[in-house]
C-alpha cells in the first residue's frame, strides 16, 4: 500500500512539474523554434534521468545511501542556483 501511495505521489508531481517546466521553457521564444525547444527541453529531461541514475547507482554502490541522497541532494541545489541567477529570470 505504501508503494502504490508513494507511486501515485510520485507520479502526481511529475505530472504537474514537466508541463510547467516546458511551459518555462518556451515562453517568450518566437513560435517557429518552439518545437525544437520542446525536443531539447524533452531530451535533457530524459538524459538526466539516464545519466543520473547511472551516477548515483555507482555512488550508492561505493558510499552507500547516505553518500547518494546527499549528492541528489546537492545536485538539486546547484540546479536551482543555475536558474536562479541564470535562467528565464534575466532575460
Amino acid at each position: 500500500m505504501t508503494l502504490a501511495i508513494s507511486g501515485l505521489m510520485s507520479g502526481c508531481g511529475h505530472g504537474f512539474l514537466f508541463p510547467c517546466l516546458n511551459a518555462l521553457a518556451i515562453r517568450n521564444e518566437p513560435i517557429h523554434i518552439r518545437g525544437r525547444i520542446t525536443g531539447v527541453f524533452t531530451g535533457g529531461i530524459d538524459m538526466g534521468v539516464f545519466v543520473g541514475s547511472i551516477i548515483l547507482g555507482y555512488i550508492g554502490q561505493l558510499a552507500g545511501f547516505r553518500a547518494l541522497f546527499f549528492a541528489a541532494g546537492i545536485s538539486l541545489l546547484i540546479g536551482l542556483g543555475v536558474y536562479k541567477f541564470q535562467g528565464v529570470n534575466n532575460r
